[in-house]
């Protein structure tokens, strides 16, 4: 059930995912199995920070947390501290992520769990930049990409150049901005991560239209948009299809206009039938 619920979120179908994932607790409760239960919160908790509902979120990791210290797996119960960390960073509650982050990665050092310290270091790093502490957040995520990059994590050193890329799209260096979103492009195809590299073609389209590149701002959004469809993920299809139709609007491409106008309509028809 709850691999069903990951296909489901990996499509952008959050009803189906949450449906999936209660399922998967119930079950977890029913049999008395308190990791399954864990593991099923935080998934819940995981599509509730996706949809916004960031105080419901909170409360699902710390269900989760309190679980996983009465299991005594240390395993989980990292995961599910990274996992509250992030949520409470996510609801405004900075000094809280901290001290939980930092429990976090000491616990990944005194278990040498590397993925673990670069996921939670990449985190910290999102954490500074929110705070604007630039050159911090910069450190913090080059050094979740190193790690990650000699685990041979392709996908996570991928999420790692995002996030270097993101702070060089809020400085204006758009060339970097690009040249890292290309580098997580070609990790995720590496990884076969479908909903990695519709993102990272999203991303490309977004930098290529502020760089002034409209013609292949517009390429990129199609193939997002493509790619986001092919996954089944139509509330990301309708926004890059969106993004085509501005682009094609302001190069005059009356051809592609009307192609995107009927593509649209056809994704609002299909997301109405769901």
């Amino acid at each position: 059930m709850r691999a069903q619920g990951h296909r489901w979120a990996d499509q952008g179908d959050h009803v189906r995912a949450t449906r999936s994932f209660e399922n998967a607790k119930q079950v977890a409760e029913n049999i008395d199995d308190l990791r399954g239960l864990v593991d099923a919160l935080n998934d819940l908790g995981a599509i509730a920070t996706e949809d916004g509902f960031t105080g419901q979120s909170v409360t699902l990791h710390r269900q989760a947390v309190t679980l996983a210290e009465q299991l005594g797996q240390e395993d989980v119960l990292l995961r599910s501290i990274t996992a509250l960390a992030g949520s409470e960073q996510q609801v405004g509650h900075p000094e809280d992520a901290q001290r939980l982050y930092e429990r976090a990665i000491t616990m990944a050092r005194a278990q040498d769990d590397r993925s673990a310290e670069a996921v939670v270091c990449n985190n910290m790093g999102l954490l500074q930049q929110a705070s604007g502490d630039e050159q911090g957040a910069q450190r913090s995520f080059q050094e979740a990409l190193e790690m990650n990059r000699a685990l041979g994590n392709a996908q996570s050193e991928a999420s790692n150049h995002a996030n270097l890329a993101l702070l060089a799209e809020a400085r204006q260096d758009f060339d970097q901005a690009e040249r890292e979103f290309g580098q997580a492009l070609e990790l995720d195809k590496m990884a076969e991560n479908r909903a990695g590299i519709a993102g990272d073609l999203s991303n490309l389209s977004r930098i290529a239209a502020q760089q002034g590149f409209k013609d292949r701002g517009l390429g990129y959004a199609d193939r997002a948009y493509r790619s986001y469809r092919a996954q089944g993920d139509l509330r990301r299809a309708s926004k890059e299809i969106i993004r085509a139709l501005e682009l094609s609007r302001e190069l005059g491409r009356l051809e592609d206009m009307r192609r995107y106008e009927e593509e649209l309509k056809t994704l609002k028809d299909e997301s109405i039938g769901r």
